[in-house]
């Protein structure tokens, strides 16, 4: 997601790191999006004989699947993350280490193949499941090698768990791999359907991560269908796609179902975190009749199970609301950070968050993402390092 309208204080192209720029710790970048080099044809290596003359037509030049409700007014990516080889941006691992994670000493990232959302909004589930092994295995083979700072997120397809759960279970124990992408469909991620895949992630110790695109920008809410993308856009978060999610994953019971379960809610905002806290609680203390195995107030299990990451930071005027709304969502817990790289809207480090105190900075920057994906990440010793 990339589209929206560009930031003064926090847009990535053109900044350097700024003097003095994290002295005190490095950062974990928990999105960002590497693109195939050659669309379609960089993943036909990696699909079996009889299903690539099926799936050789499929075009992933774009990240939004075919028959999307919305045409966007902008480019996606950066023009200055293209690599000097050629190809689209970000599709050099070698480049982005360079342009990314040198350039502002990162310690770790948390790949998300964006292209790969799109599998979401597709109709037969035997493709999608074909097509998100193929994404796994190409990003596993050609990026994880070259620095150890790649993290991937795996990305399943949600139409079969039983495939799902096969594919988390190949892949849980190979180097590099950080997170299951669970891709939104049109079942609310607290419905039981989704509790072998879960049940998976969690015996691999591996949180679930959850962003836009794919059949969330393509399918018809209950409310109604937004006009335009800026309509959309403006309301992700509110609209069904983040509130709806976190609400079911309390009211239905997941967290007790599977207690030491992770989600991270990628580009989905957060600044809603804090009130969204505050009405399940309401509700869940008038109504706890009808969810008896909700055991604790609702905003215990986000602290605790429920993480949210940076991008986009909205800017209010003035300026110190910002660390007001951040601890409304008890950030020092909640937040990590991302830059959303390569998109022309993603925030880099040394630009956000500089009038909030120095150790919730560190927990933002850093400590949050060792807690949640543990030692899959760089050890908290590497810090400074």
């Amino acid at each position: 997601m990339s589209n929206a309208p560009s930031k003064s204080r926090s847009s990535a192209a053109g900044v350097s790191e700024g003097p003095g720029f994290q002295k005190e710790f490095r950062a974990v970048d928990c999105d960002v999006h590497p693109m195939l080099p050659d669309g379609t044809r960089s993943l036909l290596p990696y699909i079996a004989e009889n299903w690539r003359e099926r799936l050789a037509s499929r075009d992933m030049s774009r990240a939004k699947s075919a028959g999307s409700l919305y045409t966007t007014p902008n480019p996606t990516n950066r023009v200055d993350a293209t690599p000097p080889s050629g190809g689209p941006p970000a599709s050099d691992p070698a480049f982005v280490v360079k342009d990314l994670l040198d350039r502002f000493n990162l310690a770790g990232t948390i790949l998300l193949p964006y292209q790969a959302g799109g599998l979401s909004g597709w109709a037969d589930g035997r493709e999608a499941a074909v097509w998100a092994e193929a994404f796994n295995r190409y990003f596993i083979d050609t990026w994880l090698p070259v620095d150890g700072r790649y993290r991937l997120a795996v990305i399943v397809a949600p139409h079969d768990p039983g495939k799902a759960v096969a594919e988390i279970r190949r892949c849980a124990s190979i180097p590099g791999v950080g997170a299951v992408w669970l891709p939104m469909r049109n079942i609310l991620l607290g419905n039981s359907y989704h509790d072998p895949i879960y049940a998976a992630a969690t015996e691999a110790g591996l949180p679930i991560v959850l962003h836009t695109g794919g059949a969330t920008f393509s399918a018809p809410r209950a409310v109604g269908v937004a006009s335009t993308f800026a309509e959309n856009y403006g309301s992700l978060a509110a609209g069904g796609l983040a509130i709806n999610n976190l609400s079911s994953l309390i009211f239905e019971g997941t967290f007790e179902s599977f207690p030491t379960l992770k989600v991270v809610f990628i580009e989905l905002g957060w600044t809603w975190v804090g009130p969204a806290m505050w009405r399940m609680d309401r509700s869940w203390k008038s109504l706890r009749v009808q969810v008896p195995w909700v055991k604790r107030p609702p905003s215990d299990y986000v602290i605790e199970h429920c993480r949210f990451t940076t991008e986009p930071v909205d800017e209010p005027q003035p300026s110190e609301q910002l660390l007001q709304v951040a601890m409304m969502a008890h950030g020092e817990r909640t937040l990590l950070f991302s830059t959303d790289y390569p998109h022309w809207d993603g925030d880099v480090p040394s630009l956000v968050f500089g009038g909030f105190p120095a150790d919730l900075r560190r927990r933002i920057f850093y400590e949050n993402a060792v807690d949640t994906f543990g030692d899959r990440i760089p050890a908290p010793t590497a810090v400074g390092a």
